[in-house]
């Protein structure tokens, strides 16, 4: 149009001839039908785009809108997926291998990854509930090592282990046939396995306790030990039991039951034994006089009264457990080990000199003793610092450290479960004085799991890490059982924790607490309210 107004303009400034006029008249007209044809031409209608592109008719030619997967003037070309999206969100994730294809691409995961991208993955512990997977035990994902081939391991609850072949922990231990058995060996008591569990038989005579662990009983301390009291004998007690001494001199009888015969019927009226007793009423029913024989001198009292004049004090062996050693004109007795005394007729008691370590309990075992120790020690002197990772605790107060000894941290790979039980009607208070476990978000490298009740199916109250105490230190159950889970990784350590527990009723958990606070969160229209009460 433009080109045509030019032209009335020229036409209008220079005198032309008609025949000049028309000629120029008939080129514009030729013009105009030519750019109307075009205009009016589509070459979409031959459908030139391929591979689903849109065709967008212009002026002398057309424009093909293509989809994303191809290229070109006509969308011809496949556009290569894996180069145009590498290091971007839409490229194959965590070290796929991308594989091109016309018009579209795919990512081939590693083992543990899935999803378009390979951005997503594998839990295989969420697959089912941790019943489901473990049985009696805690689910723990792994990496997967083969494509589709799920993989994880269970942490088996106190009582329950894997067969071996499938890592569910649905085979029960025989803890009466483990070498860890907790019941008390000295007395011995009785194991009772059960399914997941054991307990211990009673005590046996002579000693109180729980099965746990067994105390002697101190029979002389009632009545005697129901040794005579008229005459008085002494009441001897021994491990499990006790025994009565001999009648005194002038009764006979076996210590519980003495029966009156007079000074000389019993052990000679306590003269030597090659003395003569001979008794004299007439002073006193007890009154008696020791001669001792011809050939041989002294008082006639007691194994030393009578020696022969002429010879030494050891001829009479007067020494009953030991050997005689003559001292001028008397001897001394050389006590074989074990017992003491002038004529060596006293058991010594091996644990006078306190000889277990690290405040183990020493046993009396007449001539010998044994050291029962403390879980943070070993040895025959309690004298080696042992490493507990696991344990039933059947008491009411009680400590747990971890590591002990001399360790400064915890080591690599332990899985370790602790179970705590009180009498039933009773609660845990638990405190921690020390608490250090490698930190991470989520708490799935190291870690100390704490359920309320007596395995990991039970009502969590957290799983902690890091250097702040679980709950500010101070744990609360509602339950007469607590269940602790410990796991570590194959890096970094820490030094571990240390908690002590009391137990209490029910009741008091508000005088022990200073404040309870109860949250109550209200979800609407993404605002989240916090209601708290203190009590």
């Amino acid at each position: 149009m433009t080109q045509i107004i030019r032209n009335l303009n020229t036409l209008r400034s220079q005198q032309m001839s008609r025949s000049q006029i028309r000629q120029r008249f008939q080129n514009l007209e030729r013009s105009v039908n030519q750019l109307t044809e075009l205009l009016n031409q589509n070459e979409c209608s031959s459908n030139p785009c391929r591979n689903g592109g849109t065709c967008v008719d212009a002026y002398n030619g057309f424009i093909c809108q293509c989809p994303s997967a191809w290229e070109g003037p006509t969308c011809e070309n496949d556009v290569n997926e894996c180069g145009r999206y590498s290091g971007t969100p839409f490229g194959c994730q965590n070290g796929a291998t991308c594989y091109n294809s016309p018009g579209s691409y795919r990512c081939e995961c590693p083992a543990n990854w899935h999803g378009i991208h390979c951005s997503e993955q594998h839990d295989d512990c969420k697959t089912a509930s941790h019943e489901a997977l473990c049985g009696h035990g805690t689910c723990i994902d792994l990496d997967r090592v083969f494509a589709g081939q799920p993989k994880y391991k269970c942490l088996c609850d106190e009582g329950w282990k894997s067969d071996g072949v499938n890592p569910a922990c649905n085979t029960d231990i025989d803890e009466c046939h483990e070498s860890h058995v907790s019941c008390s060996t000295n007395p011995p008591v009785q194991c009772i396995n059960s399914l997941g569990s054991f307990h211990c038989g009673p005590c046996p005579p002579g000693y109180s306790g729980n099965g746990y662990s067994c105390t002697d009983i101190n029979e002389c301390l009632v009545n005697n030990g129901g040794c005579s009291v008229s005459p008085m004998v002494q009441c001897m007690n021994n491990i499990g039991s006790r025994s009565c001494g001999p009648c005194p001199a002038g009764y006979t009888g076996n210590g519980e039951y003495c029966t009156f015969s007079g000074a000389c019927r019993m052990n000679n009226g306590g003269c030597h034994p090659l003395a003569t007793c001979i008794e004299n009423t007439a002073i006193s029913p007890l009154y008696r006089e020791c001669r001792c024989p011809s050939g041989l001198t002294g008082s006639g009292v007691g194994p030393n009264g009578c020696i022969t004049a002429t010879g030494t004090a050891c001829e009479a062996n007067p020494c009953l457990h030991g050997s005689c050693q003559v001292s001028g004109n008397n001897y001394i007795c050389i006590c074989s080990p074990g017992y003491t005394g002038t004529l060596c007729e006293t058991p010594t008691n091996p644990c006078d000199s306190n000889p277990c370590r690290n405040g183990g309990t020493c046993i009396n075992q007449q001539t010998s003793f044994t050291c029962q120790c403390s879980s943070e020690w070993q040895g025959s002197l309690c004298e080696e610092a042992s490493q507990i990772c696991s344990g039933n605790f059947h008491q009411e107060i009680g400590s747990i450290q971890y590591p002990t000894g001399p360790l400064a941290e915890y080591p690599h790979e332990k899985d370790c479960i602790w179970i705590l039980s009180t009498i039933p009607g009773k609660v845990f208070n638990v405190t921690f004085n020390r608490f250090n476990i490698e930190y991470s978000p989520d708490c799935s490298y190291d870690f100390l799991q704490i359920n309320d009740g007596p395995s990991a199916i039970d009502n969590a109250i957290g799983r902690f890490c890091g250097n702040v105490a679980p709950k500010n230190g101070n744990i609360i159950s509602t339950h007469n059982f607590l269940y602790m889970l410990f796991h570590s990784d194959g890096d970094t350590a820490a030094d571990g924790f240390n908690l002590t527990w009391t137990t209490t009723d029910p009741g008091n958990i508000c005088a022990i607490c200073k404040k309870i606070y109860i949250k109550i969160l209200l979800y609407e229209k993404r605002k989240i309210i916090i209601l708290e009460f203190n009590f």
